[in-house]
C-alpha cells in the first residue's frame, strides 16, 4: 500500500475503532488507543482511533512501533509504561505537543508469527492515569481479547501492509523540541504547592459552586478522575475540605496578581 492507502484504510476503520473503545476509553479517559500486528518481515496492519496521527508519522518518517526485547518476547507478553518528558523520542514528543498525548502504557502479545501490540495513550493533562493504569492491568488484557474479537473481520479481511520507514526514527526531528508545561500556585499558610493546570482548573470550577459531576462535564473528564485530581490536591496540600481548597486556590490568584510573572 502506499502512504495515500494506507492511512485511507486508518480512516475507513477509525469509526469502527472508535465504537469497540468506547468502554475502554470512559475508564481510562483516554486520548488515544491503536493496534498494530506487527509481521518480521516488516509488514503490518494498524488499526487507530485517529488516522491523523499516523498520517503524522508516515511523513516526518517517524518508527511506527517500539520494538520489544529479546527478553519479553521469551515471556509472550508484556507490559511497557512510557511517560513523557524532554528525553523521549521526536515521536513522542510530537504526539504531545499535536494531539494531546500523554502517559502511555502498551500491551505486547507474542507468537512465532508476529507480535502485537495494543497502546492506550492519555490525555496529557491527565496526572494521575499511571496508577489508574497499574490498578487496572486484568482490564487491559480483558479489553484486548474483546478487541481481537470485534475487529476480527477488519483483521482477517486485509492484506498486511509494508509502512514507508517503519524502521526509520531520523534524530534530527528530536532538536530543538522540549515539551511545555504549566504550572498554578496555591497557597496555605503562606506555602506554595504547583498544581498541574487541570488540577488547578478542579479548583476553579470549585469555587464556582460545581459539583464533582458539573466538573467533569465541564472538563470532559470522568467524575473518577476529578475525584483522583481533588484527592492528589488534598495529599499535596493537607487541605481536609472544599473551603480549604477554595481558600488556597483565592490565594494563589492574589499572588499571581502581586506577581505575574510566577
Amino acid at each position: 500500500m502506499s502512504h495515500f492507502d494506507v492511512i485511507q484504510f486508518l480512516k475507513c476503520n477509525e469509526n469502527k475503532i472508535r465504537e469497540i473503545c468506547v468502554d475502554i476509553k470512559k475508564k481510562f479517559c483516554l486520548q488515544y488507543f491503536s493496534y498494530g500486528r506487527f509481521y518480521k518481515d516488516n509488514r503490518c496492519i494498524i488499526l487507530s482511533t485517529n488516522a491523523n496521527v499516523f498520517d503524522n508519522h508516515i511523513k516526518k518518517g517517524y518508527k511506527l512501533c517500539i520494538e520489544p526485547s529479546t527478553e519479553t518476547i521469551n515471556e509472550c507478553k508484556a507490559f511497557k509504561l512510557f511517560t513523557v518528558n524532554n528525553e523521549s523520542p521526536a515521536i513522542v514528543i510530537d504526539e504531545y505537543q499535536l494531539f494531546e498525548h500523554g502517559t502511555m502504557i502498551d500491551l505486547f502479545r507474542y507468537n512465532n508469527e508476529f507480535y502485537e501490540m495494543f497502546c492506550f495513550v492519555s490525555n496529557r493533562h491527565d496526572d494521575d492515569i499511571i496508577n489508574t493504569y497499574l490498578n487496572n492491568m486484568a482490564v487491559i488484557e480483558l479489553f484486548a481479547k474483546d478487541f481481537l474479537e470485534k475487529a476480527g473481520g477488519i483483521l482477517k479481511n486485509v492484506e498486511p501492509f509494508l509502512i514507508p520507514y517503519i524502521t526509520g526514527n531520523p534524530k534530527e526531528e528530536k532538536e530543538n523540541r522540549t515539551i511545555e508545561t504549566t504550572h498554578h500556585n496555591i497557597y496555605i499558610l503562606g506555602e506554595g504547592y504547583a498544581l498541574s493546570k487541570r488540577q488547578f482548573e478542579c479548583l476553579s470550577f470549585m469555587s464556582k459552586g460545581y459539583t464533582y459531576k458539573k466538573m467533569a462535564q465541564a472538563m470532559g473528564i470522568s467524575f473518577r478522575t476529578v475525584e483522583e485530581y481533588i484527592s492528589t490536591i488534598k495529599e499535596k496540600t493537607g487541605c481536609k475540605d472544599r473551603m480549604q481548597l477554595i481558600e488556597a486556590y483565592f490565594n494563589g490568584l492574589k499572588e499571581k496578581i502581586k506577581n505575574p510573572a510566577q
